[in-house]
């Protein structure tokens, strides 16, 4: 059993790594289903979802970032046995970041690598800036300027009174959210941002690079804050690169213990 944390989207063969998903604020595992047709044959994928919206319905929300990052390390016990490789997208990127250090720091099995999309680095502070306030117009106008939620959705006064309390909670984690100084992590770690993000400027990403001691790399795409989600391509192939360096690593330990 996986646990309430984590919704397995596509379990592919064994060998294959596995792709572990934080989604934005706002959304649930379901907003990795799309990726499915994508990573066939490269990957399985699972999605951390958290408490209060879709499997978790009805739980309480978490209280803070580090309160929801200690609870997936808590059951990341459970995850397939094969290679993880965290994708965070927005608060996903911060959630997905804080879940790899929660994990490091109960000394639990490690992710291989970190792909973080469309959120400025941790240590910057400027996370809950321009977030809306708890009115239903505010965060309607919030949603329209970001682009990625269909005007039918906005208009739709039951479903955005239903959504309201789950965003509400989610922009409260990134208000909350203060960054702790520590080591650096020590696994490949590479930035998607994209060029008309107005939410997230291109200088606060450039900070991701003092978070790991692991390959780095930044990527700016074309479109908005969406963007990444849009074109999973733009994140898959920085995954390609993560789990390529795991192989080469894999064959040159079997080569060395042929030899021994």
């Amino acid at each position: 059993m996986l646990g309430r944390s984590w919704a397995v989207l596509r379990e592919d063969a064994p060998e294959l790594p596995c792709l572990v998903c934080f989604h934005f604020a706002g959304g649930s595992a379901q907003t990795f289903l799309p990726w499915r047709k994508h990573v066939e044959g490269r990957y399985s994928l699972l999605a951390a979802e958290l408490p209060g919206r879709g499997r978790r319905y009805g739980e309480t929300f978490a209280s803070s970032v580090y309160e929801a990052a200690a609870q997936f390390a808590e059951e990341a016990v459970h995850l397939p046995q094969k290679p993880l490789i965290f994708v965070g997208h927005s608060l996903g990127a911060l959630l997905a970041y804080e879940t790899a250090y929660a994990m490091r720091e109960r000394g639990s099995r490690q992710a291989i690598g970190l792909v973080a999309a469309a959120r400025q680095s941790p240590d910057v502070d400027q996370h809950g800036r321009d977030l809306p306030d708890s009115s239903m117009s505010a965060m309607r106008k919030y949603l329209q300027d970001l682009s990625g939620t269909p005007e039918s959705i906005l208009r739709d006064d039951a479903y955005m009174t239903m959504m309201r309390p789950i965003l509400q909670s989610d922009f409260d984690l990134l208000r909350s959210y203060w960054f702790r100084p520590r080591a650096p992590l020590q696994i490949p770690l590479h930035v998607v941002g994209a060029i008309h993000d107005h939410a997230v400027k291109f200088e606060s990403l450039l900070g991701w690079s003092r978070l790991s001691a692991g390959e780095l790399s930044l990527s700016l795409i074309d479109g908005g804050h969406f963007a990444p989600l849009e074109q999973p391509a733009s994140i898959l192939d920085k995954a390609d690169r993560i789990a390529g360096r795991v192989a080469s690593a894999s064959i040159e330990e079997q080569l060395a213990a042929a030899c021994d």
